[in-house]
């Protein structure tokens, strides 16, 4: 990526927006094609520290209560995906969401629109995000997602399992061929989490999302106090057991997954 990619976006419109996490997301171009920027205030450091208050402005008085606003407090995040398709747009664009209840006749038939996997290639080819690397065997590697690369909160932990096998693109593919490989990825995750980290199992979720985010099939690790965050979330362990009562459990059974409706007008 070149380093002035940033300052050539030109924003359009905001197609999203969070303000309890203070995030706002832009539609925009960069060179004519289609680009999303990602910003987001990063969270306050959890220590004392010394605040500068030179360009404080005082809005309001009253009493013993004054309020004050300045800028810069806190550094701001950004995250640049270009160029960005329609599936992207429609990702992060304000949304209504609505509950499915697909069958495997339903998923059979629906047409998966895919982002494109080049990036999830590079890893496994290890062409890009080799430093991020925890653990390879013959089938898998693990890697930190790149949410918690340059954070020191435990709190913020994110491992991505991420198999060698690229015609496994959901929970839907999976069967009793892939057991071994499941069982691997949930015990070395596990494994690897305690020894690098010290954080014992009982700290940790270990699940698959239910629709991916993306179409090659991935196992997220995550500190407990995420657990609840998310609707799609599949726990591991479940889906081994499921499997085990029935090698194909997940071409039977019907699943229940939130998809978005774009909401036009904000």
């Amino acid at each position: 990526m070149s380093d002035d990619l940033l300052q050539q976006f030109r924003p359009s419109e905001v197609i999203n927006w969070d303000d309890n996490t203070k995030k706002l997301i832009l539609l925009g171009y960069i060179n004519n094609q289609q680009s999303i920027l990602i910003l987001q205030k990063k969270p306050f450091e959890k220590q004392v520290q010394q605040l500068l208050f030179d360009n404080a402005l005082q809005y309001f008085h009253n009493d013993i209560y004054t309020k004050y606003t300045f800028q810069q407090l806190n550094e701001i995040d950004c995250e640049l995906i270009s160029p960005a398709n329609q599936v992207h747009i429609d990702k992060y664009s304000k949304s209504d969401q609505i509950i499915i209840e697909e069958t495997y006749e339903m998923f059979l038939k629906q047409q998966i629109i895919q982002m494109p996997l080049d990036w999830v290639y590079n890893i496994l080819e290890k062409k890009k995000e080799v430093e991020n690397i925890v653990f390879e065997n013959k089938n898998f590697l693990i890697l930190k997602d790149y949410v918690f690369v340059n954070s020191k909160n435990l709190e913020d932990l994110h491992l991505l399992a991420l198999p060698f096998q690229r015609d496994i693109k959901s929970l839907r593919d999976l069967n009793q061929d892939h057991l071994q490989m499941l069982e691997d990825i949930y015990n070395e995750g596990l494994r690897i989490i305690n020894e690098e980290y010290k954080l014992d199992q009982k700290y940790v979720k270990v699940f698959v999302h239910y629709l991916p985010s993306f179409y090659h099939f991935h196992v997220h690790f995550t500190h407990s106090s995420q657990i609840g965050q998310s609707f799609r979330d599949i726990p591991l362990s479940s889906i081994i057991q499921n499997i085990k009562l029935k090698s194909n459990y997940y071409q039977i059974v019907a699943l229940q997954y939130v998809t978005r409706v774009r909401i036009n007008k904000f």
